[in-house]
């Protein structure tokens, strides 16, 4: 169920009503903290929004909220019809009365007296004493423990410092249960005693200036609640160039996502890091494309092939030989690199010897085509067809040749020659005597005359070497 709702008498409408006699009466003298509940209870009438959800989204406690609107009955603006559950109603405006809550003032004399002395630099409102009465009353602070922290505010800034300052610090204490003189005086204690620490921070920081509060919760937040050491913050604080604390903070919490609690340890990461990032300008680069932003690309593919192994340099020459080859995507060379993974080839030395084996068998692919009587490069159909006759089907080198000659007359040698050794494998041949003595003649319409090629001696690879190795790959059925 949703905590507030209209009374009959406010009609609901698709949007959130402040009319002008709200904003002029009630928001000037309003503290931040009860205004920030008036209107997302506004909100909350017309979306069915619960107390805890309320209170998730406003970072305040239950009590806190309760509160608030004990205050705006008392201005006449809404009524609560009970505590527990909480059900507030919301009243028209025009129904309210604009004067502050009216506090003792005799009961907070001797407070009055002495923040007036704390913050001699200026003249403390009306309006700022009642946000000090509704920290006493409202969120159970001790007379004495505001004090102490506005003493302490007035350390940090000077003794002119703004109220507002002193009461969003108040409420941040107060969120963490540190409302008593005694837990201040311990809160503040330890606070101070960070103070050499957090200058030393900033120092490396270049910043000259006295800390601030915010910087101090920082301080403590990564010593106490995330186990940063100070010699850590410092080398992380030296390595930021603009930014101040907040660009610190944004290192600190990397870090700590990361696991990285050390100097070595960050050193590490980044040494990777930069590693990474030169690797993948170095491939998109390579593949002829062009990125702003590399970070993605680093994620999604250089991560997971230096994970496999492979290295900054094998990683830029197959970029380089995907380009030649017309293999101009990451997606592209990311097919190359798997396959070239999963046959264990990985690192420079083993790319070479592949390239030695695949040169080896090109040539002896070469010498059949020779034979044929077919001037022309290897393809990767002429391959497909090498690896059948010698992994499929286990024929020799010998038999091979031997089936080449007597298919160069016919009309189409390659298709002929593929027909005589599936009839070799078929009936079991294996030697160039079995085949002699078998001597089987696969139907043939036509012959062709035999032309005299001349003598073709060429062997010069040199950029084509290793274009042969990624056509190649893109053949391997895995």
């Amino acid at each position: 169920m949703s905590v507030c709702r209209f009374s009959t008498e406010y009609v609901e409408q698709d949007f959130i009503k402040l009319d002008h006699y709200f904003i002029k009466e009630f928001v000037p003298n309003a503290p931040d903290q009860l205004l920030k509940v008036y209107l997302y209870g506004l909100y909350a009438c017309q979306k069915d929004i619960s107390l805890e959800t309320m209170s998730q989204e406003l970072n305040l406690s239950a009590d806190d909220i309760e509160s608030a609107f004990l205050y705006w009955q008392e201005m006449g603006l809404v009524t609560i019809l009970s505590s527990d559950p909480l059900d507030v109603r919301y009243l028209p405006s025009k129904y309210g009365s604009a004067q502050l809550k009216k506090y003792n003032k005799d009961k907070y004399q001797n407070f009055t007296i002495k923040a007036q002395e704390i913050l001699s630099g200026r003249m403390i409102t009306p309006t700022e004493y009642n946000e000090y009465y509704y920290l006493i009353e409202s969120l159970h602070f001790e007379e004495d423990a505001l004090l102490l922290l506005m003493q302490y505010c007035v350390q940090l800034k000077n003794n002119k410092v703004g109220y507002k300052y002193i009461t969003t610090v108040a409420r941040d204490f107060a969120s963490d249960g540190i409302t008593t003189l005694e837990k201040m005086q311990e809160k503040l204690d330890t606070l101070k005693n960070s103070t050499e620490n957090v200058k030393l921070i900033l120092n490396a920081l270049k910043l000259k200036r006295t800390p601030t509060m915010e910087e101090y919760q920082l301080y403590q937040d990564w010593i106490e609640h995330q186990g940063m050491e100070l010699n850590v913050l410092l080398y992380l604080a030296k390595q930021v160039k603009s930014g101040g604390m907040t660009k610190l903070n944004q290192l600190v919490t990397k870090c700590i996502e990361n696991k990285l609690y050390s100097i070595k340890e960050i050193e590490d990461y980044q040494q990777q890091l930069d590693m990474l990032y030169t690797t993948a300008r170095k491939v998109v680069k390579n593949l002829g494309l062009r990125y702003e932003n590399v970070d993605p690309i680093v994620e999604n593919y250089i991560l997971p092939w230096t994970s496999y192994g492979f290295d900054e340099e094998t990683l830029g020459m197959l970029a380089n030989q995907c380009f030649k080859q017309n293999i101009r995507t990451l997606s592209g060379l990311n097919d190359t690199i798997t396959k070239l993974y999963q046959l264990g080839i990985i690192t420079k030395d083993d790319l070479m010897q592949y390239f030695a084996k695949q040169e080896k068998e090109d040539q002896k692919i070469k010498t059949v085509l020779e034979k044929l009587g077919l001037s022309r490069s290897v393809n990767s159909m002429d391959r497909h067809f090498y690896r059948t006759w010698t992994i499929d089907w286990s024929m020799s080198e010998d038999l091979i040749l031997y089936a080449s000659t007597i298919s160069q007359e016919k009309s189409l040698p390659l298709q002929y020659l593929n027909k005589l050794l599936s009839a070799y494998h078929t009936k079991k041949i294996t030697t160039v005597e079995q085949a002699e003595k078998d001597h089987i003649i696969m139907p043939d319409n036509t012959t062709k005359v035999k032309k005299k090629e001349p003598s073709i001696k060429q062997r010069s690879y040199t950029k084509q070497e290793m274009s042969n190795l990624i056509q190649n790959i893109k053949e391997i059925d895995l």
